[in-house]
């Protein structure tokens, strides 16, 4: 059987967090669900999340500057994500990292595709879980 995901979250380094999340707000008619200093959680009323992180007001379009950082994947269910966790490391040349961890019972893989992309997954999506924090590795 071939493992599902969904597209779930999208997480975006702008350079501030209460200009972009006033503009997804008015735009989308998304809510604010999670605010914290350097960093807001909007989602959409389908579930969609949009996690929104300072880079400061002079951040550059780059790995850690302003635009979208990492697409997150929702696995449809845990053996689905063990599944993803074994295909990353299946796939692992020349050292690629995978890493499992777990954030408020979220479980997350995270690994990287042929270009060296991160790619992150977890288990429970936001439509089984919603979130309560945003972890902490969202901002490397």
């Amino acid at each position: 059987m071939t493992p599902r995901a969904e597209i779930a979250s999208c997480v975006l380094f702008v350079g501030n967090v209460e200009r972009s999340a006033q503009f997804y707000r008015d735009l989308m008619g998304w809510k604010v669900t999670v605010r914290e200093a350097d960093a807001i959680l909007l989602a959409s009323p389908m579930g969609f999340q949009l996690f929104l992180i300072s880079a400061g007001h002079r951040a550059r379009h780059a790995s850690l500057g302003v635009g979208t950082h990492h697409l997150m994947w929702a696995a449809d269910t845990a053996d689905s994500l063990d599944q993803f966790e074994q295909l990353l490391r299946g796939n692992a040349q020349g050292g690629n990292f995978v890493d499992r961890h777990v954030t408020d019972g979220v479980t997350f893989v995270e690994g990287h595709d042929p270009d060296q992309i991160r790619l992150i997954l977890c288990y429970p999506g936001p439509h089984l879980k919603p979130r309560t924090v945003i972890d902490s590795r969202l901002f490397t």
